[in-house]
């Protein structure tokens, strides 16, 4: 099975378990299921745009997705009422680089991934998403104009999203307080995992 098709089962099968699923209803709860629930979006999208060969708007997704894990681990893990209440209010984005200081020093699962990711593609997918030269350069070849990525790109970016998209459903779990559900997602994740190989 190609990674593609790995990528779409597996979205399919996080959104089974996953879409419409009850979480306790604080304020906190729900700006964080929001949050993972976007990253969830996106990966879908992500295996779409894929599988129709729009490689460039894949990549855009992949810092939106980064962002909705960073700020869904903020608002479940670190933020104080106030800051709760000012992002509640559009009045606050936390910055991704400061998030995972503080989760790496409360010792938080996932914090030294999203530190590596941090310091290896950040810069990468800001240029992807902002149209800078990545975005420009993948659609320039000495033989022609358009999309022009490598096999490997292409692994690379669903083999992130998928990432992203776990991690997201592992904490919706802890949203929702269900021990089923939990392992439901470990269930689908250790398929995932085997499928890679």
């Amino acid at each position: 099975m190609s990674l593609l098709a790995r990528t779409q089962k597996l979205s399919d099968d996080l959104y089974n378990v996953v879409d419409g699923r009850p979480v306790r209803s604080g304020v906190r709860e729900r700006l964080a299921g929001g949050s993972f629930d976007a990253v969830h979006e996106h990966h879908r999208s992500v295996a779409l745009l894929v599988q129709h060969g729009l490689y460039g708007s894949a990549f855009v997704l992949l810092r939106p997705m980064f962002d909705g894990c960073i700020n869904g681990m903020w608002l479940t893990y670190l933020a104080n009422d106030g800051e709760l209440d000012r992002f509640a209010n559009n009045r606050l984005t936390p910055e991704p680089t400061k998030v995972i200081k503080r989760l790496k020093k409360n010792d938080i699962h996932s914090s030294d991934i999203l530190h590596r990711i941090n310091q290896s593609a950040w810069k990468s997918m800001s240029s992807y998403v902002h149209g800078g030269y990545l975005q420009v350069v993948r659609r320039n070849s000495e033989e022609f104009l358009g999309s022009n990525y490598a096999p490997a790109e292409i692994e690379e970016v669903l083999g992130l999203a998928n990432w992203f998209a776990l991690l997201a459903a592992v904490e919706i779990t802890q949203l929702s307080n269900n021990p089923v559900f939990f392992n439901d997602v470990i269930s689908i994740a250790q398929g995932y995992v085997a499928a890679q190989g």
